[in-house]
């Protein structure tokens, strides 16, 4: 199974601050407190870059239209 999160920026100087964010970030997944607290989940850091994010989600977005046109699902 796969899950994930991200951070979406919305601003006009995304690309600087989603490098800096996505440099941050990799740097705290890889360090020893936090890759015990997913060992304990056996779980695994794996972060992305912020290009490799934005195709994820596009990915994700074009795969759950299908779901919920299919399935004719309605959000309230």
């Amino acid at each position: 199974m796969r899950t994930g999160f991200g951070t979406f920026l919305t601003c006009r100087r995304v690309r600087p601050m989603g490098k800096r964010h996505a440099s941050t970030w990799v740097g705290r997944s890889q360090s020893d407190d936090l890759t015990a607290q997913y060992a304990k989940q056996d779980a695994v850091a794996a972060p992305t870059t912020p290009a490799e994010f934005a195709a994820f989600v596009t990915a994700e977005q074009v795969k759950w239209k299908a779901v919920v046109a299919a399935t004719g699902v309605k959000f309230e």
